[in-house]
């Protein structure tokens, strides 16, 4: 069912627009222990033009990041769904392919990581197939055009 495709933003998506399309998942959101959580920040926003093709938001802000936070420290889900990374394992998965700077989303990510590991990671921001297991997750960025199915069986 065409119902059935739902996404989470990533950093060149235009945030207020997401919030209008009914298939967009909320940052924060939680449902069959799985959180999901949007947006990043952009290594290449000097070259693009902030209102259209760059947004000031494109960052979840510290005060919505510190309430994410304790709801996901309430609910502990066994998968996270973000666009991009917890930064130790950005550092760790892309050492050999890209400067990792640290970022806003990054940093909270981290922290989330370090305060519950969930026993799968998904994200797709570095649009590298990497996967690696790290501290009981496993953790697995999706490249570019490729998808991935998470096998309920595995999250029992």
């Amino acid at each position: 069912q065409e119902n059935d495709v739902r996404f989470i933003r990533g950093n060149h998506d235009y945030p207020d627009m997401c919030k209008t399309v009914p298939t967009w998942i909320e940052d924060g959101h939680f449902e069959n222990d799985v959180m999901f959580i949007g947006g990043a920040a952009s290594i290449d926003r000097d070259n693009r033009t902030a209102g259209f093709d760059w947004w000031p938001d494109e960052e979840i802000s510290d005060y919505d990041f510190e309430h994410i936070l304790e709801k996901y420290l309430d609910l502990k889900p066994k998968v996270v769904v973000s666009h991009d990374g917890p930064h130790e394992l950005r550092k760790r998965m892309f050492h050999d392919h890209r400067n990792v700077m640290t970022t806003r989303t990054g940093y909270w990510l981290e922290v989330m990581r370090y305060a519950h590991k969930p026993q799968v990671w998904v994200f797709g921001h570095w649009h590298l197939n990497r996967t690696l297991k790290f501290e009981g997750t496993l953790f697995r960025c999706v490249g570019i055009g490729d998808n991935i199915t998470l096998d309920t069986a595995l999250l029992k």
